[in-house]
């Protein structure tokens, strides 16, 4: 009663007996290779127009080349929800700040006390781009197929499509009835896009630390100390970073070196090491229980680089660049 509800609803409402979306779902089924993605996106879509007042919370990223209709699914959205409810934009921190993934949204006008409304928006991202946003959280990578590249003849029909409303209302009931049951939005499903990305997002150093589990995956050549814990100087291995990180990014200060390490402190550690009774240096230390699963995370990475020529490479890790200046039976083990 205190509140003003400024939703008057879609663009179309329900009828029975009169869906047709299968010419929809068979062109996402095509350009999305990944089954569980092209589930994923279907029920996602669905479950937008089923439930318009809950967010989806999970944030589509379609990713591909020019020309591949990378933005096309949403003309569909365009013409089901109408231009009120429907903006393009640039830049999402111009219309919702630095945290446009918050259930309310500030609103500040001039001359007037800022105040926040409940927010309601569902965010999806277009990119030609291999790097679209600093953060994996709530993302759906989806890397759309080139079946019709440059199709003119298929994308205008396509436009048509959007422009009929007889075939928009159709496509709504099919969404309507679209079997959603179960379907969770947050359970977003691992797509070896989204790994891929994943994986070019690494830091240099964990690249550089992953290779390496490959030529000694127990890090049998580095010390251990008393609890187990693998550890090498940071000294044999600085410059090989800091050569890694300028190769990679151009923007390796002195001293950043092991900035990844320093933050993944559930990994690993920076610390002093007593070596013998009167040394102490210091190294780079994995914690006992994190090398099982550093080699299930290179495995993965692995893996996609046998599949996808398209990944980032990485510098290889070669233990003999520092085998002369480590001496294992110099360190107390």
């Amino acid at each position: 009663e205190r509140e003003y509800n400024t939703f008057h609803g879609l663009e179309y409402e329900y009828q029975e007996n009169n869906t047709d979306g299968k010419w929809y779902e068979d062109h996402v089924r095509t350009v999305i290779e990944h089954k569980e993605t092209a589930d994923y996106w279907m029920k996602l879509t669905a479950y937008r127009y089923q439930k318009p007042r809950t967010r989806n919370i999970s944030v589509p990223i379609i990713r591909g080349d020019e020309g591949t209709g990378k933005g096309r699914l949403f003309c569909v959205d365009q013409a089901l929800l109408g231009d009120r409810y429907f903006l393009i934009t640039e830049s999402m921190e111009n219309q919702y700040g630095k945290h446009n993934d918050c259930d309310t949204v500030q609103i500040n006008p001039k001359c007037v006390k800022p105040y926040s409304i409940d927010n309601y928006a569902n965010v999806a991202m277009i990119s030609n781009n291999n790097i679209v946003i600093d953060s994996e959280r709530r993302t759906l990578y989806i890397y759309n197929g080139s079946d019709y590249k440059d199709d003119t003849e298929y994308w205008n029909d396509w436009t048509e499509k959007c422009k009929d409303k007889k075939t928009m209302q159709k496509l709504y009931n099919f969404f309507i009835e679209y079997d959603i049951e179960g379907f969770v939005p947050k359970n977003i499903p691992t797509s070896e896009e989204k790994m891929q990305k994943t994986i070019e997002r690494w830091d240099p150093s964990l690249q550089w630390f992953m290779k390496y589990l490959e030529t000694d995956p127990t890090l049998e050549k580095w010390g251990e100390d008393s609890r187990g814990n693998k550890y090498i100087e940071t000294s044999y291995i600085r410059d090989t970073l800091y050569d890694l990180h300028y190769e990679t990014w151009n923007s390796c200060k002195k001293g950043d070196e092991f900035k990844f390490f320093k933050k993944e402190t559930e990994i690993f550690q920076i610390t002093n090491q007593r070596i013998s009774k009167d040394k102490v240096v210091k190294v780079l230390k994995v914690r006992k229980n994190c090398i099982e699963k550093a080699n299930k995370k290179y495995s993965s990475y692995k893996n996609l680089q046998q599949t996808d020529n398209s990944i980032t490479t990485v510098k290889e890790a070669n233990p003999d660049d520092f085998k002369q200046k480590y001496d294992p039976d110099e360190l107390d083990r």
